[in-house]
């Protein structure tokens, strides 16, 4: 194992990313996950199962976003209140819409999760969880960082960091992209 390297990374700096190289490594035919060529086609597979498994880390994931975004609401609402701001109809809109859209993304994410729980076929809801929770992230961290204004912009706020992690939330297990893919192909036949 060679080149080790922690990551400098924008966001989601509460844990270290490390890369490696692995060079001349021999993985024993017992320990290679679905044998050495999984077979795509079948639900049953390694392959089919990891596939399975991503539906419900993306609820994680989901969620993980959703409290970033609650967080970003936080911030956001407590710094109106004390700093006078409040009294704009403007941020009070803002403060509003923020609310809704964190209150969808939440309810998105609890079905998703219900339907895991349950055992009940969920790549659908869990891919629409996951996008709508990760934009719901990006957009509350933003609108926080807009209500915040300059002390957020110094680095000097929570509402910064949560605007830097938000992005990460969109990428992990899957971007946004890939998950309007499968949703389409799961809604309206979109070809593979």
């Amino acid at each position: 194992m060679t080149g080790i390297k922690i990551e400098k990374k924008m966001g989601l700096r509460a844990y270290e990313s490390v890369s490696f190289i692995l060079e001349d490594c021999e993985v024993p035919h017992d320990n290679i996950l679905g044998g050495e060529r999984p077979e795509r086609t079948s639900k049953s597979s390694a392959y089919g199962a990891t596939m399975g498994t991503l539906n419900t880390t993306r609820v994680g994931v989901a969620a993980s976003a959703v409290g970033l975004a609650r967080s970003a609401y936080d911030e956001a609402l407590n710094f109106a209140t004390q700093s006078g701001a409040f009294r704009s109809i403007r941020v009070r809109d803002r403060l509003e819409a923020m609310y809704r859209q964190l209150r969808a993304a939440w309810l998105m994410t609890l079905r998703a999760a219900w339907k895991a729980d349950n055992r009940i076929p969920n790549i659908v809801d869990a891919s629409m969880a996951k996008v709508f929770a990760a934009e719901t992230a990006q957009d509350l961290a933003s609108a926080g960082m807009e209500i915040v204004g300059l002390e957020a912009g110094a680095g000097h706020h929570l509402v910064e960091k949560l605007f830097r992690d938000a992005k990460a939330l969109n990428i992990v297990e899957g971007t946004g992209q890939i998950q309007r893919i499968i949703m389409a192909r799961n809604l309206v036949g979109l070809p593979r």
